[in-house]
C-alpha cells in the first residue's frame, strides 16, 4: 500500500499543502523568498523537530546565537519533545521597510501535556547574504489577546504591549 504524504505543519491557508511541496525544500536547503514563508517554514521546523534548519535561519544578530549551536540545539530539542504544534494563522505582515525589515504576526496554537501554551508574536526579520533570517520576535500569551484573533493587527499588536 503505497505511504500518504503528510501534511505540511504550517497548513498553509488551510489548503493541506503537503510537506514535501511546502516547507520540506526550505527545510532541504532552498532559500524562502520572503519573510512570511521564512515564518510558515519556521514554524513547520519546530514542528517537526528540524533544529538545523531553525539555526541556519536565525539572523546573525540573534540573541541565540551567542550560545554553541550544539548546546543551543540540546535545550531546544528537550523542549519540543514536550510540545505539539496544533495550529499556524498567519494574521498581519509588513515590509520590508526602508531598513530592510520585515514584520509578520502570527498565531501559534500549542500546548505541553494538557496546558495551553498558544500565543502571538510579532516577528522581524532581516535579509543576510544568503537569505531571509529571523533577527527577533515579541510575543502574548492567548490571555492577553483579542478575541476573534482575525481583529489583531501589527498595530493593534503594539498597542496590547503598551498596556
Amino acid at each position: 500500500m503505497p505511504r500518504r504524504a503528510s501534511a505540511c505543519p504550517c497548513d498553509l491557508g488551510d489548503a493541506g499543502a503537503r510537506y514535501d511541496a511546502c516547507c520540506g525544500p526550505y527545510h532541504a536547503g532552498a532559500e524562502p523568498e520572503d519573510a512570511p514563508t521564512l515564518m510558515r517554514s519556521r514554524y513547520a521546523a519546530f514542528a517537526k523537530g528540524e533544529l538545523a534548519y531553525l539555526w541556519r535561519t536565525l539572523h546573525p544578530d540573534h540573541e541565540d546565537r551567542s550560545e554553541d549551536e550544539g548546546a543551543w540545539a540540546e535545550r531546544l530539542r528537550g523542549a519540543l519533545r514536550a510540545q505539539r504544534y496544533r495550529r499556524l494563522r498567519v494574521l498581519d505582515e509588513r515590509g520590508p521597510d526602508a531598513s530592510g525589515a520585515a514584520e509578520v504576526l502570527f498565531h501559534v496554537t500549542m500546548s505541553r501535556g494538557r496546558k495551553d501554551l498558544s500565543f502571538a508574536e510579532r516577528s522581524v526579520f532581516l535579509r543576510d547574504a544568503e537569505g531571509w533570517r529571523y533577527l527577533a520576535g515579541e510575543g502574548l500569551p492567548n490571555a492577553a489577546l483579542p478575541r476573534p484573533l482575525e481583529v489583531l493587527t501589527l498595530a493593534s499588536f503594539a498597542e496590547l504591549q503598551g498596556a
